[in-house]
């Protein structure tokens, strides 16, 4: 081989090195920054990490998003999984970095997508919500806004356009969204799924929760989002905000782990989740009257119509009220923090499934 056709193959080589990082030019911590992760550049059996621009602050700063992908020696399915949308919500965020670190790209069919943290600007501020600087400063749910819009009314909308077309936009497969319960509550291990979507009913049915409503979705979700294009995606909710429970963090592991194996990602033999309970309706009991709130049941405690499950006593601990249970189910919810105002969430409860 001549020189010449030694440094044409080295120019080569170096160019898709250049390309796989999407032309990045600018570097934080190492790690490349760019607009578009684009998965088919990624090379086999690899991970890559990257920080998607997505918006800007009022001031023009990029925000950035924390992308990391594993790509295996095979192709096989494209598997989503993001945690943080909501900024209070952090068990998710533990689950993405840790699934990171127990997967090997050499023995990894398909690729893995992880966003462990979506929304950093509400992590940051200790807050469920997306901040905007305009009109003296407001908050947006960034998980009613999904898939976003390029001319958006507000910096949260074309935010979240830059994250779909970043990252999500026909390069998905299959859809997990993590989310917590906001603060002041709490879930067990938790999915919503839409049964409507066969492949979403196995998805939620392979990660072992403890319970399952079958859910129609909601406008401006990302799981709702991901459904509309059709790809199958489910909502999976892991206890409470604002900590790292590491129970339900290795459960969500184990959970993911055999709903990979479950779609041929990896290599074994799937264990038999147990049978979840599975409802299609909610019954919410809010307080009527603010004060002090005793919750009388456990999260998974099977209820009957009539069962008182909360009371409420005053500042001087009298009585104020007492709620029973209006349905017969099992308690999906219950209020973790016992000051509630008028109309805060004290008791959720799932009714069975009716066939």
């Amino acid at each position: 081989m001549t020189m010449a056709w030694r440094h044409f193959g080295l120019a080569v080589l170096l160019l898709f090195v250049l390309t796989a990082t999407s032309l990045a030019a600018e570097r934080l911590d190492g790690v490349p920054i760019v607009r578009r992760v684009d998965l088919d550049l990624v090379p086999p059996a690899s991970e890559q990490r990257f920080w998607l621009k997505a918006g800007s602050t009022a001031a023009g700063q990029p925000y950035l998003v924390p992308v990391i992908v594993m790509r295996g020696a095979e192709d096989g399915p494209r598997l989503w999984l993001s945690a943080a949308v909501h900024g209070d919500e952090l068990n998710g965020v533990r689950v993405v970095q840790r699934l990171f670190e127990r997967l090997d790209p050499k023995t990894l069919r398909g690729t893995v997508i992880g966003l462990p943290v979506v929304n950093l600007p509400g992590v940051e501020r200790h807050s469920r919500f997306f901040p905007l600087a305009d009109d003296g400063g407001s908050l947006v749910d960034l998980n009613r806004v999904w898939p976003g819009a390029e001319g958006g009314a507000d910096a949260a909308r074309r935010f979240a356009h830059d994250v779909w077309t970043g990252v999500a936009e026909r390069q998905v497969d299959l859809a997990i969204d993590l989310h917590t319960q906001t603060r002041g509550a709490v879930f067990p291990l938790f999915v919503f799924a839409d049964f409507r979507d066969p492949l979403a009913e196995r998805l939620a049915r392979a990660l072992g929760a403890d319970m399952i409503k079958d859910d129609r979705g909601i406008s401006g979700s990302l799981e709702t989002a991901f459904m509309a294009v059709g790809v199958p995606a489910v909502t999976l909710e892991i206890g409470g905000p604002k900590r790292f429970d590491h129970d339900l963090i290795e459960r969500t592991l184990e959970g993911l782990e055999a709903l990979m194996i479950e779609q041929t990602m990896l290599a074994g033999m799937a264990p038999i989740p147990p049978e979840p309970f599975i409802g299609r309706e909610e019954a919410t009991l809010r307080a009527v009257t603010g004060g002090f709130a005793e919750i009388l049941v456990d999260l998974g405690e099977d209820v009957v119509a009539g069962q008182m499950v909360a009371r409420q006593v005053d500042l001087f601990g009298d009585p104020i009220a007492t709620y029973t249970a209006p349905v017969a189910g099992r308690v999906l919810s219950i209020a973790t923090d016992p000051l509630r105002e008028p109309g805060a969430m004290l008791v959720r409860i799932l009714r069975a499934e009716v066939d």
